[in-house]
């Protein structure tokens, strides 16, 4: 538990002979499901920012980019957080980004 509303996804993985397998892609929202039902609203991770195949997961998953923490022990690491329907609703309206109107191309172009 990060706080009453955040479960934080401490340090995971699979071994090798596992991996592309989809069974994080399977299992992520199954655990998701799991803790929404214990009362969690946000699921929050961090990794390194060289680390593609968590970031790729996360995106496909979800995830939302929250920020950056520097630590002297671990480096950068990209904080990922995971939200309910409230939630992510409130994070869009306060931090999202509006698609720019998309304008005419020139013609022969």
């Amino acid at each position: 538990m990060e706080d009453p509303d955040a479960f934080y996804l401490g340090l995971s993985g699979l071994l090798p002979e596992y991996r592309a397998q989809g069974l994080a892609a399977t299992g992520m929202p199954r655990l998701f499901k799991y803790l929404h039902t214990l009362g969690y609203e946000r699921m929050t991770s961090q990794h390194h920012p060289h680390n593609l195949a968590a970031m790729i997961l996360q995106l496909k998953c979800g995830f939302s980019f929250e920020g950056i923490n520097l630590d002297e022990r671990w480096r950068p690491m990209v904080k990922r957080v995971f939200f309910g329907e409230n939630h992510r609703a409130e994070f869009q309206r306060r931090f999202g980004f509006e698609q720019a109107p998309k304008t005419a191309q020139p013609a022969g172009r």
